[in-house]
């Protein structure tokens, strides 16, 4: 059995079901709503993380690394969630919000890519 062609449609899956999720997100709607988007986006990444873990255990640090980074960016975004700039102006707090949600979709596809080029590697 390999187990790079295990774990590339785990992945490749996973992707999908982002991009559908993503797909379905038009509007900001409240800020409970981005909380919850951060963190099943943030732990989207750490279960495909712990499940190459667990296929490849040779490489627990690369791994582990972005089980960390993603962690650290996750309480970062929550931070700038619960703390805004401008409350007083509406089109400024949009745009923050906005931010933080482009900030969210980089940071995970940056760690999916990153998980990616470690199954290739394999």
């Amino acid at each position: 059995m390999n187990i790079n062609k295990g774990l590339v449609p785990l992945l490749h899956n996973s992707s999908i079901n982002l991009l559908q999720y993503v797909s379905k997100i038009k509007d900001m709607a409240s800020i409970k709503r981005l909380k919850k988007d951060i963190d099943y986006l943030s732990f989207e990444v750490i279960s495909d993380c712990y499940n190459y873990n667990y296929l490849h255990p040779g490489k627990n640090e690369k791994v582990l690394d972005i089980v960390r980074d993603t962690i650290i960016a996750r309480n970062q975004l929550i931070a700038r969630v619960n703390h805004p700039d401008g409350k007083d102006n509406h089109k400024l707090v949009k745009s923050y919000y906005k931010a933080i949600f482009t900030d969210l979709l980089k940071g995970v596809d940056n760690s999916f890519e990153r998980l990616s080029n470690l199954v290739k590697e394999k």
